[in-house]
């Protein structure tokens, strides 16, 4: 929810906001794209970071750790957040998940 909060208030007037969900063999792969100011590289690098926010002028409007959080939650459940992003272009946030494996069940009467 927090990727998709962030590209609505991301986003210009009007924008789209493209979300994708595939299956890759053992993972799943969620994307969420909008078409906000998109970022320069070494911002990318740091947003996941505690308290980093790229828009200052935004910063009243969070605290600078929805994304952090939103990496370790990912990583604790074994999978990965990267993102890719142009300034002027917009962001493409990709996020992969592991499938949960099928178990089998056993039924005692």
């Amino acid at each position: 929810m927090n990727l998709i909060d962030n590209a609505i208030k991301f986003s210009k007037d009007q924008g789209k906001i493209e979300i994708k969900m595939q299956e890759k063999g053992d993972k799943i792969r969620v994307e969420i794209k909008d078409e906000g100011e998109g970022m320069e590289p070494e911002e990318t690098q740091k947003i996941f970071q505690k308290f980093y926010q790229v828009d200052h002028s935004r910063s009243e409007e969070g605290s600078g750790l929805g994304l952090a959080i939103v990496k370790r939650i990912v990583e604790l459940s074994e999978g990965s957040i990267e993102v890719e992003s142009q300034k002027g272009k917009g962001s493409n946030f990709i996020v992969e998940l592991p499938l949960e494996k099928e178990t089998e069940k056993i039924i005692i009467n």
